[in-house]
C-alpha cells in the first residue's frame, strides 16, 4: 500500500517526520538535523527549520518544549505515517479515514484519466490487484458520493478534492491498523516505511 500525502509534503518532511515516529522522541531542530546526519538521510539545518514550522502548522508535529522547542510526532503525523489521507486535512473531516484509501485513490485517478464518463468494467480492467476487492471499494465510493454514475462513473466535488489535494508518497506498512501508536521498534518501523 501507498501513502497518500498532501501535495505540499515533500522528501525532507517523511524523512524528519520518519525519525520522530521511529524513534518516539522529542528533539529539537539540531537534533533533528544531527540524527538524520547520522542515519544517512541528511536534511540541511535550513530546511529543516523551515520544514518542522510548516509540518507544526500543519499538526504534523507538536512543540513539547517547556525551555525551548522540542518537537514529537502528533497523532496525525502518526496517521500519515501509517497510509491514512484524512490525518492531514482539516477540511476533509467528516469523510470516514478509515474507508479511504490509497487503494481508492488508484480508482479515482483511473477514472480522472479517462477524461469522460467511463463504465466500471473498463476501470476494473485497469486495475491491478483484486478485482473484487476493487470492485467493492468502488461501490463504498459511491455511496459516499466520491464518485457518481450516471452514463458511466465520474468524480464528484470530493473525488476531485482528493486527488488535488494528495498525492502518493512511499510505502506504508501492508497492515497499517494492526499498528500500535509508538512502534515496537525504531528498526522494524523504518525498514518497513521505507
Amino acid at each position: 500500500m501507498r501513502r497518500l500525502q498532501p501535495n505540499w509534503l515533500n522528501a525532507n518532511d517523511d524523512k524528519i517526520l520518519e525519525l520522530l515516529g521511529e524513534t518516539g522522541v522529542a528533539l529539537n531542530k539540531r537534533g533533528i538535523e544531527v540524527n538524520l546526519d547520522l542515519q544517512d538521510r541528511p536534511v540541511s539545518y535550513s530546511t529543516i527549520k523551515r520544514r518542522v514550522d510548516k509540518l507544526e502548522d500543519s499538526d504534523f508535529l507538536e512543540d513539547v518544549g517547556t525551555t525551548g522547542s522540542y518537537y514529537r510526532i502528533s497523532d496525525r503525523g502518526k496517521r500519515y505515517l501509517t497510509g491514512n489521507p484524512y490525518g492531514t486535512s482539516e477540511i476533509t473531516e467528516g469523510v470516514d479515514p478509515v474507508t479511504l484509501s490509497p487503494p481508492d485513490y488508484q480508482l479515482l485517478r483511473e477514472i480522472k484519466e479517462a477524461k469522460a464518463t467511463v463504465d466500471e468494467e473498463a476501470i476494473l480492467a485497469r486495475i491491478t490487484g483484486d478485482r473484487q476487492e476493487a470492485s467493492e471499494r468502488l461501490a463504498d465510493l459511491k455511496r459516499k458520493g466520491v464518485i457518481t454514475e450516471n452514463d458511466g462513473l465520474q468524480l464528484d466535488f470530493l473525488g476531485q478534492f482528493i486527488l488535488e489535494h494528495f498525492k502518493e508518497g512511499k510505502e506504508v506498512l501492508s497492515d497499517a491498523k494492526n499498528q500500535p501508536d509508538t512502534p515496537a521498534s525504531a528498526e522494524t518501523y523504518y525498514d518497513a516505511v521505507r
